[in-house]
């Protein structure tokens, strides 16, 4: 698995994502060498990146002997939603797909200090990462897979854990979560 910091992302929450996966997942990681977002993704009118996009060019550069790479990013980040084209998301990834992506950008809201923004950045990096290994989102109000519907509230109460039946679903691909 990769991870891909792109354009200027905070060192610290890059390791606080490493220790995250390794701590969740049974994978091994890289860190990639920072690279720029790409600019064809950016939407000027909402001063956006738009994750389809990201996600295209993560899929396309990403050296092929890493099964999954998520892009990791400060700046907004959005995607297409039923008919809203520009729907401001804190990631996105492809269910059972290669890629994902995440923007630390709607983690630091309500005046969030650096401890709960690496929290919040671990579950949701955890939460994408779950996408790209097949799970869809989860009734279960605090599994990490629920729906957080384009808000922090459902961060913040999520248990930063998969409930059992993702568990089962991830099977061999979890380090042992009580």
């Amino acid at each position: 698995m990769a991870l891909q910091p792109l354009g200027d992302v905070d060192p610290a929450l890059v390791r606080a994502v490493a220790d995250a996966v390794r701590q969740t997942f049974a994978v091994r990681d890289t860190v990639l060498a920072e690279k720029p977002l790409p600019q064809a993704a950016f939407y000027r009118a909402r001063r956006r990146y738009r994750g389809e996009q990201v996600l295209r060019r993560l899929e396309a550069e990403t050296p092929a002997r890493f099964d999954k790479v998520l892009g990791l990013m400060s700046c907004d980040l959005s995607v297409t939603k039923g008919r809203v084209y520009d729907w401001g998301v804190m990631g996105v990834a492809g269910l059972a797909q290669r890629a994902g992506v995440v923007s630390v950008h709607r983690l630091r809201r309500r005046h969030a200090p650096p401890s709960l923004v690496a929290r919040r950045m671990r579950q949701v990096v955890v939460h994408e990462l779950g996408h790209t290994f097949g799970l869809p989102h989860c009734p279960s109000p605090h599994c990490i897979m629920n729906d957080a519907e384009g808000g922090i509230a459902a961060v913040d109460a999520s248990s930063g854990r998969f409930c059992g039946r993702c568990r089962r679903k991830l099977a061999g691909l979890l380090r042992d979560q009580h």
